[in-house]
């Protein structure tokens, strides 16, 4: 291009989501996880398994900031979760901070750590995030609902002409009388007078007002 030579590279980065050749997410995974890791080890400084921040600081600190750094993009490669390698470099993210969380000992289990610290497995996580994220774009995966229907967002060229709106009233809190209101007319707004105790129209209220003398 323009008398430069491209070459192939093996993976690219395109806004956060790094994108290998063959579509294994895997080097994105890999970064994700190093950039938690260096949160973790700040986190690691102040939270003992005797003293420093209580569990449940240390989980929120997780749900709030560990796991969203994780998480970024899951609607891309949530398949990538199926993958052993994949899951081993979520699991060795995710012990390290439970085992903090429910302050127990190096040699207690993942599983064991995530039950006592009330944490998700990362991978249920991740297929979750992309779950939720597909809901929220109206498709219809099959088996979410049975018995409804979802709520599809509608876009602004497929809503009806103001000359189709439907027309709805209001009801007087004194003549209890119902009065028609459609799309032409201009809905008004009753004050009461701070001086003489009468309701007026904004219009009246200007031509009203009063100057206060000392």
């Amino acid at each position: 291009m323009n008398g430069e030579q491209i070459g192939l590279v093996g993976e690219i980065r395109l806004l956060g989501l790094t994108i290998d050749r063959k579509l294994t997410f895997g080097p994105h995974v890999a970064k994700a996880c190093k950039k938690a890791t260096n949160i973790y080890k700040g986190l690691a400084r102040a939270a003992k398994a005797t003293w420093g921040l209580s569990p449940e600081i240390v989980r929120t600190i997780y749900i709030t900031v560990i796991e969203p750094t994780v998480l970024y993009a899951s609607c891309a490669w949530a398949p990538a979760t199926g993958k052993p390698g994949v899951r081993r470099m979520l699991d060795a993210v995710q012990r390290s901070v439970a085992l903090k969380a429910c302050r127990a000992h190096r040699t207690v289990s993942l599983h064991s750590a995530l039950i006592l610290s009330r944490l998700l497995p990362l991978d249920i996580r991740v297929r979750e995030a992309a779950w939720l994220y597909e809901m929220k774009r109206g498709k219809d995966l099959g088996y979410t609902f049975v018995d409804r229907e979802l709520e599809r967002p509608v876009y602004f060229s497929d809503l009806s002409h103001p000359v189709h709106v439907p027309e709805f009233g209001y009801e007087g809190r004194r003549s209890r009388t119902r009065t028609r209101l459609d799309s032409t007319s201009t809905p008004r707004q009753w004050t009461v007078s701070p001086w003489s105790g009468r309701t007026f129209t904004p219009t009246a209220a200007e031509s009203r007002a009063k100057s206060v003398r000392p």
